[in-house]
């Protein structure tokens, strides 16, 4: 388990539970669903992993994310957050700089 998936479990407990026996419910009603990456994504229902010097996503809205939960985003490697890693909020014309 990676230490992001020990720290939810460690602080982030309640949350880290009820995903767990969210995705466990779905798991045993959808017996055929295939989960290959169990050790790396922990309780997360899916995983994508962005590599390389320069990486960003389509503008999107995820509207069924779980507003109270934790984001497994997280920067690894050199980063500098005066050149990137911003939260872009399109509709409302901000741009958050990470700290």
């Amino acid at each position: 388990m990676t230490l992001f998936l020990e720290a939810f479990k460690i602080y982030g407990k309640r949350n880290y539970e009820y995903v767990e026996a969210t995705m466990k419910k779905i798991l045993e009603r959808q017996p055929g669903l295939r989960r290959p990456y169990d050790e790396q994504v922990g309780v997360y229902p899916c995983c994508s992993i962005n590599v390389g010097k320069h990486t960003a996503s389509y503008p999107h809205t995820d509207t069924v994310n779980l507003a109270q939960s934790w984001c497994s985003i997280t920067p690894v490697g050199d980063f500098d957050p005066k050149l990137g890693g911003h939260l872009v909020l399109k509709e409302l014309g901000l741009v958050v700089e990470s700290q």
